[in-house]
């Protein structure tokens, strides 16, 4: 899976977090890691165009700050382009021992099977993270 692309921003590690990144074949994907034992991902069904994209995570919960079930969505410049069902999320914060990092993982790695030191290979215009 990991060969170009890369991290494009990642929060928290193995003990749970989240990872929106490029895959080999440029196709981007959301991960999230359920405190270390259950990863979601949803992964882009093309590969990105040439050039600049926005890519969007929305992350619904069915209670927010709960713990409970949640779906993300993978938009790519404002088309749906994946969802997963989240079974469980982390009810507050991921470990306070790790990192939020743009264009590289810092930390230990969110997915068990990426190295987290990959730093993106394109350029990371703008990060924005919105909680509702």
């Amino acid at each position: 899976m990991w060969g170009r692309g890369g991290v494009v921003a990642a929060y928290g590690g193995v003990a749970g977090g989240w990872l929106l990144g490029i895959d080999a074949d440029r196709r981007p994907f959301y991960a999230y890691n359920f405190v270390g034992k259950q990863p979601f991902t949803a992964l882009g069904d093309q590969a990105l165009p040439a050039g600049r994209s926005e890519i969007e995570v929305k992350v619904d919960y069915a209670r927010p700050m709960s713990g409970g079930p949640a779906e993300a969505s993978l938009l790519v410049n404002g088309h749906p382009a994946a969802r997963v069902a989240i079974e469980r999320t982390a009810p507050f914060l991921f470990s306070i021992h790790e990192t939020l990092d743009v264009g590289i993982d810092l930390g230990s790695p969110v997915l068990a099977d990426y190295p987290p030191d990959l730093p993106f290979d394109g350029q990371v215009g703008e990060l924005v993270i919105e909680i509702r």
